[in-house]
């Protein structure tokens, strides 16, 4: 696409790779080395000539991040692509100009395939659950977690059910849902309520539609090697279809363009399908709210939505030797409930 634009790929992972990968990532994943006050937990990371050159990038949107590496609009809107999907970012946010550099260098492992599906991994967690004689309870109201001497010490039902934990409490909703509601501000360090209280939820959600494709996958006008890969991006082809993006977001509607990221699993484990059958994910960044009923207008708007993003991704598909049998779609009100 861009001769100057793959030497800068080049430049960036001779000069930075190495650093993002053993620095900046457990920096930023790992935790905070300052006992978890709140503050920047990649302000440690020294004065080197890398770290002085991902600070300055850390001060910019992804946007402007993008034009200063690069010069071609279509590799530059190719990056602003790897945000919202697998990162749950905006490329119109300042303090996120790094994670481009995190985008180039590939510094992160995030594209991982659970062989069979991921059921598989679910009845496996069941198994061992059963095997070390544990007991599973479902659709259950928890009412709140139980705290005693500053220690979660069980969960109680809405029905006063009180199931009592020998070692921990586990949760997997959202900050907001554990901390605040769940257990309590008044069980909490006041640091950490205050932290918590200023977290801000990405400002838009994912739509997903699930495809069960009958033959083969290539790609209109492309080498054959891409057949072989797992994720598949179908976004802007500038930036400008971004800012075209987020603007529909932020108003609540449908956004145009339709931009997809598109996972098929079968490329490489083929026990997602039947014998000579694909599985494909198109997932795409969408307003969480639509129109006047919030969430709960994605009911209306959603099947509309599935036909457009899967004609986007015909557009770029050659099905001459396959055939589309079904198309389900998650909105976020779906996902939600």
């Amino acid at each position: 696409v861009s001769a100057k634009d793959g030497e800068t790929v080049r430049d960036v992972n001779r000069r930075l790779g190495r650093f993002l990968r053993e620095q900046v990532i457990p920096a930023l994943y790992g935790g905070s080395r300052n006992g978890g006050n709140g503050s920047d937990p990649a302000a440690g990371l020294g004065d080197s000539p890398e770290a002085r050159e991902v600070s300055e990038f850390r001060e910019l949107t992804a946007r402007d991040a993008a034009g200063r590496l690069f010069d071609d609009p279509a590799v530059r809107a190719f990056y602003l692509n790897q945000l919202p999907i697998t990162r749950g970012l905006r490329d119109d946010v300042p303090g996120l100009g790094h994670v481009v550099l995190l985008a180039v260098a590939q510094a992160e492992s995030m594209m991982l395939l659970i062989e069979g599906g991921p059921h598989v991994m679910a009845h496996a967690l069941w198994r061992a659950m059963v095997a070390a004689e544990g007991e599973t309870r479902t659709v259950c109201d928890v009412r709140r977690i139980v705290v005693e001497n500053g220690r979660a010490t069980g969960v109680e039902l809405a029905d006063g059910t009180r199931l009592n934990a020998r070692k921990c409490v586990i949760g997997a909703l959202g900050l907001e849902e554990v901390f605040l509601e769940l257990v309590g501000k008044e069980h909490l360090p006041s640091g950490l309520a205050e932290g918590i209280g200023a977290f801000h939820s990405a400002p838009f959600g994912i739509l997903s539609v699930h495809l069960a494709l009958e033959g083969s996958v290539s790609y209109k006008g492309r080498p054959a090697e891409l057949t072989r890969t797992f994720k598949v991006d179908v976004g802007a082809q500038a930036p400008d279809g971004w800012v075209e993006l987020w603007v529909a977001v932020d108003e609540g509607r449908l956004p145009e363009p339709v931009c997809l990221s598109a996972s098929i699993p079968t490329v490489y484990d083929s026990l997602h399908a039947p014998d000579g059958g694909n599985t494909v994910v198109l997932w795409a960044p969408v307003p969480y709210r639509m129109g006047d009923r919030g969430v709960d207008g994605w009911d209306d708007v959603k099947n509309s939505f599935r036909d457009a993003a899967v004609e986007r991704f015909k557009q770029v598909v050659d099905l001459s030797r396959g055939n589309i049998l079904d198309a389900q779609v998650m909105s976020p009100a779906d996902i939600e409930r």
